[in-house]
Protein backbone atom coordinates (compact mmCIF):
# COMPACT_ATOMS: atom_id res chain seq x y z
CA UNK A 1 0.00 0.00 0.00
CA UNK A 2 2.87 2.37 0.80
CA UNK A 3 4.37 1.82 -2.67
CA UNK A 4 1.05 2.59 -4.36
CA UNK A 5 0.36 5.70 -2.27
CA UNK A 6 3.80 7.29 -2.06
CA UNK A 7 5.11 9.77 -4.61
CA UNK A 8 8.22 8.38 -6.34
CA UNK A 9 9.54 8.13 -9.89
CA UNK A 10 11.44 5.52 -11.84
CA UNK A 11 14.94 6.38 -13.09
CA UNK A 12 15.28 8.81 -16.00
CA UNK A 13 14.71 7.26 -19.43
CA UNK A 14 17.91 7.25 -21.58
CA UNK A 15 17.99 9.54 -24.60
CA UNK A 16 17.98 6.65 -27.10
CA UNK A 17 14.69 5.38 -25.61
CA UNK A 18 12.86 8.71 -25.58
CA UNK A 19 11.10 8.06 -28.91
CA UNK A 20 9.34 4.70 -29.21
CA UNK A 21 6.35 5.52 -31.42
CA UNK A 22 6.56 2.40 -33.59
CA UNK A 23 8.12 -0.93 -32.61
CA UNK A 24 8.27 -4.13 -34.66
CA UNK A 25 8.76 -7.65 -33.41
CA UNK A 26 9.55 -11.04 -34.88
CA UNK A 27 11.18 -14.41 -34.14
CA UNK A 28 14.90 -14.14 -33.43
CA UNK A 29 15.76 -17.43 -35.11
CA UNK A 30 14.67 -16.12 -38.54
CA UNK A 31 17.69 -14.16 -39.76
CA UNK A 32 15.92 -12.77 -42.85
CA UNK A 33 13.08 -11.33 -40.73
CA UNK A 34 15.58 -9.81 -38.30
CA UNK A 35 17.46 -8.16 -41.18
CA UNK A 36 14.25 -6.82 -42.77
CA UNK A 37 13.15 -5.38 -39.42
CA UNK A 38 16.51 -3.69 -38.86
CA UNK A 39 16.29 -2.20 -42.35
CA UNK A 40 12.89 -0.66 -41.56
CA UNK A 41 12.18 2.90 -40.41
CA UNK A 42 10.63 1.76 -37.09
CA UNK A 43 11.88 3.34 -33.87
CA UNK A 44 12.49 -0.01 -32.22
CA UNK A 45 12.77 -3.71 -32.99
CA UNK A 46 12.08 -6.37 -30.37
CA UNK A 47 14.22 -9.38 -31.16
CA UNK A 48 12.00 -12.14 -29.81
CA UNK A 49 13.14 -15.30 -28.04
CA UNK A 50 9.62 -15.84 -26.72
CA UNK A 51 6.08 -16.16 -28.11
CA UNK A 52 6.73 -15.63 -31.82
CA UNK A 53 9.16 -18.57 -31.83
CA UNK A 54 8.68 -22.23 -30.83
CA UNK A 55 11.19 -22.71 -27.99
CA UNK A 56 13.02 -25.75 -29.35
CA UNK A 57 16.68 -25.80 -28.35
CA UNK A 58 17.75 -25.37 -31.99
CA UNK A 59 15.52 -22.32 -32.43
CA UNK A 60 16.76 -20.78 -29.18
CA UNK A 61 20.44 -21.33 -30.05
CA UNK A 62 19.96 -20.14 -33.65
CA UNK A 63 18.38 -16.98 -32.23
CA UNK A 64 21.24 -16.38 -29.80
CA UNK A 65 23.74 -16.85 -32.64
CA UNK A 66 21.80 -14.34 -34.77
CA UNK A 67 21.92 -11.97 -31.81
CA UNK A 68 25.71 -12.31 -31.56
CA UNK A 69 26.08 -11.59 -35.29
CA UNK A 70 23.56 -8.73 -35.18
CA UNK A 71 25.27 -6.86 -32.35
CA UNK A 72 28.59 -7.10 -34.21
CA UNK A 73 27.21 -5.96 -37.57
CA UNK A 74 27.80 -9.38 -39.16
CA UNK A 75 24.27 -10.72 -39.62
CA UNK A 76 23.68 -11.76 -43.22
CA UNK A 77 21.85 -14.57 -44.99
CA UNK A 78 21.27 -15.95 -48.49
CA UNK A 79 17.76 -17.27 -49.16
CA UNK A 80 16.66 -18.55 -52.59
CA UNK A 81 19.80 -17.06 -54.14
CA UNK A 82 18.97 -13.64 -52.62
CA UNK A 83 21.49 -11.99 -50.32
CA UNK A 84 20.22 -10.07 -47.27
CA UNK A 85 22.21 -7.79 -44.98
CA UNK A 86 21.58 -4.74 -42.82
CA UNK A 87 22.13 -1.61 -44.90
CA UNK A 88 20.21 0.85 -42.71
CA UNK A 89 22.46 3.65 -41.42
CA UNK A 90 19.98 4.40 -38.61
CA UNK A 91 18.48 1.00 -37.68
CA UNK A 92 15.76 0.64 -35.03
CA UNK A 93 16.78 0.47 -31.39
CA UNK A 94 17.34 -3.17 -30.46
CA UNK A 95 15.34 -4.78 -27.65
CA UNK A 96 15.59 -8.47 -26.71
CA UNK A 97 12.63 -10.33 -25.22
CA UNK A 98 13.66 -13.25 -23.05
CA UNK A 99 11.43 -16.25 -22.54
CA UNK A 100 8.96 -16.23 -19.64
CA UNK A 101 9.39 -17.34 -16.06
CA UNK A 102 7.08 -20.34 -16.60
CA UNK A 103 9.61 -22.04 -18.93
CA UNK A 104 12.75 -24.06 -18.24
CA UNK A 105 15.65 -24.81 -20.59
CA UNK A 106 15.76 -28.59 -20.33
CA UNK A 107 18.92 -28.83 -22.43
CA UNK A 108 20.99 -26.85 -19.92
CA UNK A 109 21.51 -28.32 -16.45
CA UNK A 110 22.65 -26.32 -13.42
CA UNK A 111 24.86 -27.40 -10.52
CA UNK A 112 21.84 -28.97 -8.75
CA UNK A 113 21.32 -31.21 -11.80
CA UNK A 114 18.00 -29.53 -12.67
CA UNK A 115 17.04 -27.55 -15.81
CA UNK A 116 17.94 -23.87 -15.74
CA UNK A 117 15.11 -21.33 -15.72
CA UNK A 118 14.58 -19.99 -19.27
CA UNK A 119 14.49 -16.28 -18.41
CA UNK A 120 17.77 -16.65 -16.53
CA UNK A 121 19.28 -18.58 -19.46
CA UNK A 122 18.24 -16.02 -22.09
CA UNK A 123 19.21 -12.93 -20.10
CA UNK A 124 22.49 -14.46 -18.97
CA UNK A 125 23.45 -15.75 -22.42
CA UNK A 126 22.58 -12.46 -24.14
CA UNK A 127 24.34 -10.22 -21.63
CA UNK A 128 27.40 -12.48 -21.46
CA UNK A 129 27.75 -12.50 -25.26
CA UNK A 130 26.57 -9.01 -26.17
CA UNK A 131 26.10 -6.82 -23.09
CA UNK A 132 29.47 -5.06 -23.18
CA UNK A 133 29.42 -4.53 -26.96
CA UNK A 134 25.95 -2.96 -26.80
CA UNK A 135 26.85 -0.77 -23.82
CA UNK A 136 30.14 0.46 -25.31
CA UNK A 137 28.35 1.35 -28.57
CA UNK A 138 25.62 3.25 -26.70
CA UNK A 139 22.96 0.77 -27.85
CA UNK A 140 21.84 -0.84 -24.63
CA UNK A 141 21.49 -3.47 -23.50
CA UNK A 142 17.69 -3.15 -23.60
CA UNK A 143 15.37 -6.01 -22.61
CA UNK A 144 11.68 -6.86 -22.73
CA UNK A 145 10.49 -8.98 -19.78
CA UNK A 146 7.32 -11.08 -20.38
CA UNK A 147 4.80 -12.99 -18.29
CA UNK A 148 5.35 -11.25 -14.93
CA UNK A 149 2.58 -12.06 -12.48
CA UNK A 150 3.75 -10.21 -9.37
CA UNK A 151 6.29 -7.81 -7.91
CA UNK A 152 8.19 -10.87 -6.63
CA UNK A 153 8.67 -11.96 -10.25
CA UNK A 154 9.94 -8.46 -11.06
CA UNK A 155 12.33 -8.54 -8.09
CA UNK A 156 13.70 -11.90 -9.26
CA UNK A 157 14.36 -10.60 -12.79
CA UNK A 158 15.93 -7.42 -11.42
CA UNK A 159 18.27 -9.51 -9.22
CA UNK A 160 19.23 -11.71 -12.18
CA UNK A 161 20.15 -8.66 -14.27
CA UNK A 162 22.03 -6.99 -11.40
CA UNK A 163 24.07 -10.16 -10.85
CA UNK A 164 24.83 -10.41 -14.57
CA UNK A 165 25.97 -6.78 -14.67
CA UNK A 166 28.35 -7.42 -11.75
CA UNK A 167 29.78 -10.58 -13.33
CA UNK A 168 30.51 -9.06 -16.76
CA UNK A 169 31.51 -5.62 -15.51
CA UNK A 170 28.61 -3.45 -16.66
CA UNK A 171 27.63 -0.40 -14.59
CA UNK A 172 24.75 -1.15 -12.22
CA UNK A 173 21.33 -0.50 -13.79
CA UNK A 174 22.84 0.14 -17.24
CA UNK A 175 20.61 -2.65 -18.58
CA UNK A 176 17.17 -1.15 -19.17
CA UNK A 177 13.92 -3.10 -19.25
CA UNK A 178 10.35 -2.83 -20.48
CA UNK A 179 7.88 -5.08 -18.67
CA UNK A 180 4.90 -6.65 -20.39
CA UNK A 181 1.70 -6.50 -18.36
CA UNK A 182 0.08 -9.55 -19.92
CA UNK A 183 -1.24 -11.58 -17.01
CA UNK A 184 -4.39 -10.98 -15.01
CA UNK A 185 -2.59 -10.85 -11.61
CA UNK A 186 -0.06 -8.28 -12.86
CA UNK A 187 -2.64 -5.60 -13.73
CA UNK A 188 -3.29 -5.26 -9.96
CA UNK A 189 0.43 -4.73 -9.23
CA UNK A 190 1.56 -2.23 -11.86
CA UNK A 191 3.00 0.23 -9.32
CA UNK A 192 4.72 -2.55 -7.39
CA UNK A 193 6.24 -4.06 -10.55
CA UNK A 194 7.59 -0.66 -11.61
CA UNK A 195 8.97 -0.12 -8.10
CA UNK A 196 10.74 -3.50 -8.06
CA UNK A 197 12.71 -2.45 -11.16
CA UNK A 198 12.52 1.32 -10.75
CA UNK A 199 16.23 1.97 -11.33
CA UNK A 200 16.18 0.25 -14.75
CA UNK A 201 12.57 0.14 -16.02
CA UNK A 202 11.61 2.42 -18.94
CA UNK A 203 8.10 1.26 -19.79
CA UNK A 204 5.13 -1.07 -19.44
CA UNK A 205 3.62 -2.81 -22.45
CA UNK A 206 0.04 -3.95 -23.10
CA UNK A 207 0.27 -7.67 -23.91
CA UNK A 208 -3.39 -7.92 -24.80
CA UNK A 209 -3.69 -11.47 -26.21
CA UNK A 210 -1.91 -13.15 -23.32
CA UNK A 211 -3.84 -10.95 -20.90
CA UNK A 212 -7.11 -12.33 -22.27
CA UNK A 213 -5.80 -15.89 -21.97
CA UNK A 214 -4.66 -15.21 -18.41
CA UNK A 215 -8.09 -13.82 -17.50
CA UNK A 216 -9.77 -16.95 -18.84
CA UNK A 217 -7.34 -19.06 -16.83
CA UNK A 218 -7.72 -17.07 -13.60
CA UNK A 219 -11.44 -16.36 -13.45
CA UNK A 220 -14.21 -18.66 -12.31
CA UNK A 221 -14.82 -21.41 -14.86
CA UNK A 222 -18.52 -20.46 -14.96
CA UNK A 223 -17.62 -17.04 -16.39
CA UNK A 224 -17.75 -17.58 -20.13
CA UNK A 225 -16.06 -15.29 -22.65
CA UNK A 226 -17.56 -14.52 -26.06
CA UNK A 227 -15.87 -15.49 -29.32
CA UNK A 228 -12.37 -14.05 -29.73
CA UNK A 229 -13.29 -11.62 -32.53
CA UNK A 230 -15.67 -9.89 -30.13
CA UNK A 231 -12.92 -9.37 -27.53
CA UNK A 232 -11.73 -6.11 -29.05
CA UNK A 233 -9.94 -3.20 -27.41
CA UNK A 234 -13.24 -1.26 -27.49
CA UNK A 235 -14.62 -3.54 -24.76
CA UNK A 236 -14.83 -1.61 -21.44
CA UNK A 237 -12.74 -4.15 -19.49
CA UNK A 238 -9.96 -3.94 -22.10
CA UNK A 239 -10.14 -0.13 -22.09
CA UNK A 240 -9.76 -0.24 -18.28
CA UNK A 241 -6.73 -2.53 -18.70
CA UNK A 242 -4.98 -0.07 -21.04
CA UNK A 243 -5.90 2.90 -18.85
CA UNK A 244 -4.39 1.27 -15.77
CA UNK A 245 -1.10 0.72 -17.63
CA UNK A 246 -1.09 4.27 -19.02
CA UNK A 247 -1.92 5.87 -15.66
CA UNK A 248 0.64 3.86 -13.68
CA UNK A 249 3.39 4.41 -16.29
CA UNK A 250 2.90 8.16 -16.60
CA UNK A 251 2.54 8.63 -12.84
CA UNK A 252 5.95 6.99 -12.38
CA UNK A 253 7.67 8.71 -15.32
CA UNK A 254 7.96 5.84 -17.81
CA UNK A 255 6.41 5.00 -21.19
CA UNK A 256 3.16 3.17 -21.79
CA UNK A 257 3.51 0.97 -24.88
CA UNK A 258 0.42 -0.19 -26.76
CA UNK A 259 -0.17 -3.74 -27.86
CA UNK A 260 0.29 -5.70 -31.04
CA UNK A 261 -2.06 -5.42 -33.97
CA UNK A 262 -2.96 -8.92 -35.12
CA UNK A 263 -3.47 -7.77 -38.73
CA UNK A 264 -0.65 -8.42 -41.18
CA UNK A 265 -0.48 -6.67 -44.59
CA UNK A 266 -0.58 -8.83 -47.72
CA UNK A 267 0.22 -8.36 -51.43
CA UNK A 268 -3.50 -8.19 -52.32
CA UNK A 269 -4.08 -4.44 -52.73
CA UNK A 270 -7.81 -4.48 -52.01
CA UNK A 271 -7.39 -6.71 -48.97
CA UNK A 272 -4.35 -4.70 -47.89
CA UNK A 273 -6.25 -1.41 -47.75
CA UNK A 274 -8.76 -2.97 -45.34
CA UNK A 275 -5.98 -4.46 -43.20
CA UNK A 276 -4.02 -1.21 -43.03
CA UNK A 277 -7.21 0.65 -42.11
CA UNK A 278 -7.80 -1.81 -39.26
CA UNK A 279 -4.23 -1.29 -38.03
CA UNK A 280 -4.61 2.49 -38.28
CA UNK A 281 -7.84 2.42 -36.25
CA UNK A 282 -6.22 0.18 -33.63
CA UNK A 283 -3.17 2.44 -33.22
CA UNK A 284 -5.28 5.62 -33.24
CA UNK A 285 -7.36 4.18 -30.40
CA UNK A 286 -4.21 3.43 -28.37
CA UNK A 287 -2.86 6.95 -28.95
CA UNK A 288 -6.20 8.44 -27.83
CA UNK A 289 -5.91 6.45 -24.61
CA UNK A 290 -2.47 7.87 -23.86
CA UNK A 291 -0.05 5.24 -25.18
CA UNK A 292 3.39 6.65 -26.08
CA UNK A 293 3.93 4.09 -28.81
CA UNK A 294 2.79 0.68 -29.99
CA UNK A 295 3.77 -2.50 -31.78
Amino acid sequence: KDIRRQEWKAAEIPQQLQKRHVELTGPGNNAKMVINAMNSSADGYMFDLEDSMSPSFKNVMDAHQNLIDLTRGKLEVTNDDKYYSITNKTPPTLFVRARGLHLFENNVINSQNTPIQATLFDIGTHLFNNGKALYENGKGPFLYIPKLESYEDAQYVNNVITSAEEIIGLPKNSTKVTALIETYPSIYQTDEIIYAMKDRITGLNCGRWDYLFSMIKCLNEKQLFPRRELLTMEQPFMEAYVQQIVNASHHRGIHAMGGMSAFIPTKNIEENNKIINNILNDKTLEISRGCDGAW
